[in-house]
């Protein structure tokens, strides 16, 4: 990780051990696989909320939580939209989208310490990638992450938490 005092970088830390199985993440890498643009954020606040968007669509939620986010979005995407594109949205990626897990979790957490929190899944890449922007909260500087997957975004976001001494919950 290296910074100026305001921002920092990590660049693909490896696997993503642990992120794999969440159901959240693999909805959105499903829409990027498709060619989507996903951004999922959040902010500090007296009551956190997500906020889901897919660009292009007329698909956006804000809500509670992430997968409350999904489960309001889904409808939208599941039929032709106004520009003739339609998603195809497995049916055990549908049933386990709405469920926020390790990875959500952590940004959940990372709100709460006073975060605010950006992760883009995008399809418009010539081979579907992710990044995760981080700032304020428990870390001293930004963070930014970029990878092939949500998970080792993730993963590079737990070591750069670490490596600044911060206790995390996963």
């Amino acid at each position: 990780m290296r910074g100026d005092g305001h921002r920092g970088r990590v660049v693909d830390a490896g696997a993503g051990a642990g992120f794999g199985a969440d159901g959240l993440l693999a909805f959105l890498q499903c829409l990027a696989d498709q060619g989507a643009v996903v951004t999922l954020e959040a902010g500090p606040s007296a009551v956190p909320l997500w906020r889901l968007r897919v660009l292009g669509r007329d698909a956006e939620a804000v809500r509670a939580s992430a997968g409350e986010c999904v489960r309001t979005v889904l409808p939208a995407l599941t039929g032709t939209g106004a520009d003739g594109t339609m998603y195809v949205i497995p049916s055990d990626v549908a049933r386990s989208a709405g469920i926020e897990g390790t990875g959500v979790l952590l940004l959940d957490w990372l709100v709460e310490q006073g975060a605010r929190v950006f992760l883009k899944a995008d399809g418009d890449r010539p081979r579907p990638g992710w990044t995760l922007l981080v700032r304020e909260g428990p870390l001293p500087t930004r963070l930014r992450a970029d990878g092939p997957t949500g998970g080792r975004c993730l993963a590079a976001l737990v070591t750069a938490l670490r490596s600044h001494g911060v206790v995390v919950p996963v």
